[in-house]
């Protein structure tokens, strides 16, 4: 509920359609614009809701990439102090752009000038008269505009996106071995990674990047070169890079199956094709063990510090720690996404199944396209998933399906928080497309 009061009178009361509290107002002309709080059990983002102020009738309601702790609008558009820096948000389509960096505690202010907020590109954390920035507003409007996609002249390999930035594989030509690109998307803003020798062996057969897994600054990365294949754990930050394990992948020995990662949290499965293998885990850049497997591990996914691995006979084992809590029995696993409180499973009878993790329960089973789907990923409540050169959304709730895009050539894609990232080649050359997390939930109704 939210009280207007003019000159200490009450005026009207509104109470609000999101079902999370607010945390900040601010009434603008004939608009009431309303900050809510997000809920992770119930794996719901902050949002930004528009009212008529004289109805009380939701307008807009937009999910915001980030959490938010301050607001400001003006001329349509919300200025957002986040955990990742000062946003701007256009409230007509909840179109998002990073402006800056803020120190800590920072208010970003916005009126029909400009936005101003105190800079800390530098990381200082303190405030400084001698850093307060001022940003037009016609720049400001410049940088709320859709992201990507992002072309690369060779093809790309495989990708991961958390929460606002992807990684991507470019593949190296003749002599040239594979790179490590960033994607920041917010930022508009991308470059190469290192080519550090755990990535790039200075005596090395042909082979290259295979896997990627990003997490928070954290990433896993297995390379394949010869007949020995390696597992990184590495850091975008810092550049730091950490040899987890080598194996030989000679005909019939383990190898690294799956990699997946959430935060500082990353996992990986690894075995042969025919036997028992294992699940191992790590914090960042230090390994935390790992535990056997009974049948073979396919996959594993990872939200927090929960691991979810299905398993060669069709079964799904759910990790908190390293401890064991669960294990489900769909019908048909073919891949798998852990998200909050459910387990969602992509299945060979063309469905996919939402499962409780709070009883093993199944909630859901919603029927897809038809069409050689191979993966899924689940995010704010929306699994997305592709057959052939198409990428769909589905909501977990209702199970309402929208194509999101149709490319060129064979496509995969992931969800998080800032949207849906998705990849394809063509010719010989590499594309990232970008659909902003507001424009999924708009196509889904």
């Amino acid at each position: 509920m939210i009280a207007i009061y003019k000159e200490s009178r009450l005026v009207r009361r509104y109470r609000l359609a999101a079902p999370d509290p607010a945390k900040r107002a601010v009434l603008v002309g004939r608009s009431l614009v309303v900050l809510t709080s997000g809920n992770e059990l119930a794996d719901r983002p902050d949002r930004l809701a528009v009212y008529d102020a004289r109805t009380g009738a939701l307008r807009r309601n937009w999910p915001l990439p980030v959490s938010a702790d301050t607001l400001d609008v003006a001329r349509g558009v919300a200025a957002l102090a986040t955990t990742n820096g000062v946003y701007a948000v256009r409230l007509r389509d909840g179109m998002s752009a990073m402006v800056g960096v803020k120190y800590r505690g920072d208010n970003p202010q916005i009126e029909a000038p400009g936005l101003v907020y105190h800079d800390d590109l530098g990381k200082t954390h303190r405030a400084s008269p001698s850093v307060l920035k001022f940003v037009p507003f016609g720049t400001v409007g410049r940088e709320l505009r859709p992201a990507g996609p992002l072309h690369v002249p060779t093809p790309i390999g495989d990708f991961s996106l958390d929460g606002r930035t992807a990684i991507f594989v470019t593949r190296g030509s003749g002599n040239r071995c594979d790179r490590i690109g960033m994607w920041s998307i917010p930022w508009h803003f991308s470059i190469t990674l290192m080519s550090e020798p755990p990535f790039c062996p200075r005596h090395s057969g042909p082979g290259g990047i295979t896997s990627l897994a990003l997490g928070g600054q954290y990433f896993e990365a297995v390379t394949t070169y010869g007949h020995v294949q390696t597992l990184i754990a590495s850091t975008i930050v810092r550049c730091v890079e950490r040899v987890i394990a080598t194996t030989s992948i000679a005909a019939g020995s383990p190898s690294f199956r799956s990699i997946a990662a959430d935060g500082p949290t990353m996992a990986y499965a690894f075995g042969p094709k025919a036997s028992a293998g294992r699940i191992g885990f790590l914090s960042g850049l230090a390994h935390q063990g790992a535990t056997s497997s009974d049948s073979p591990p396919v996959q594993v996914s990872v939200f927090r510090n929960n691991v979810a691995v299905l398993r060669a006979d069709g079964l799904i084992d759910v990790f908190a720690g390293r401890q064991s809590v669960n294990t489900y029995s769909p019908d048909g696993a073919r891949a798998i996404a852990l998200r909050a409180g459910e387990l969602v499973v992509l299945t060979k009878r063309q469905t996919i199944d939402v499962f409780s993790r709070a009883d093993g329960s199944l909630l859901h089973s919603w029927r897809i396209p038809r069409g050689p789907a191979r993966t899924v990923d689940v995010h704010f409540g929306v699994a997305v998933f592709t057959i052939g050169q198409r990428a769909f959304a589905l909501r977990l709730s209702n199970g309402r399906i929208a194509p999101l895009v149709k490319t060129p050539g064979a496509v995969a894609a992931q969800i998080d928080d800032v949207g849906v990232v998705y990849r394809y080649n063509v010719r010989g050359q590499g594309y990232l497309g970008f659909i902003p997390f507001a424009t999924v939930e708009r196509k889904l109704g």
